[in-house]
């Protein structure tokens, strides 16, 4: 009896074992992707508040604002590691980053933003700060 328990425990701990390694790793993985979204998200925030306060394309190191870089790396982690709930929003408000960057390149350094431009900003920062809030909560999914 105590051999059969043997044969059998060996057989099935390296199976057990490297699910375990691969549930640390996806957490891992998860966090990492989470942390480093939530902070460009964070850095988005800042990015936009300056724009929304100073009301003007800023005339320096303007091609640097509003990064999305982590999120483009890391996205497909947070694809299969968010709910609907939490996934929902954050593509769409990482997307809309791009219409900002182009007006920010596209204009004069020191340019007037117009009234448009400064509302359609107002709406992001707050769909940018609900966004990192929800991910910097968000637990990943575990099925």
């Amino acid at each position: 009896m105590v051999g059969l328990a043997g044969i059998v425990g060996t057989f099935f701990a390296p199976t057990w074992a490297q699910r375990s390694i691969a549930q640390r790793s996806e957490k891992r993985e998860f966090r990492r992707a989470q942390r480093l979204v939530a902070e460009e998200l964070q850095t988005i925030v800042g990015h936009l508040e300056f724009l929304s306060k100073e009301g003007r394309v800023p005339t320096i190191n303007k091609e640097h604002m509003l990064p999305t870089s982590d999120w483009e790396e890391y996205r497909h982690v947070l694809a299969m590691s968010l709910s609907d709930r939490d996934w929902d929003e954050l593509p769409t408000v990482m997307q809309s980053m791009e219409p900002h960057r182009r007006l920010i390149t596209a204009a004069d350094p020191g340019a007037t933003l117009s009234a448009d431009a400064l509302n359609y900003i107002a709406l992001s920062i707050r769909a940018a700060r609900a966004a990192c809030e929800r991910l910097k909560k968000a637990e990943p999914l575990t099925d």
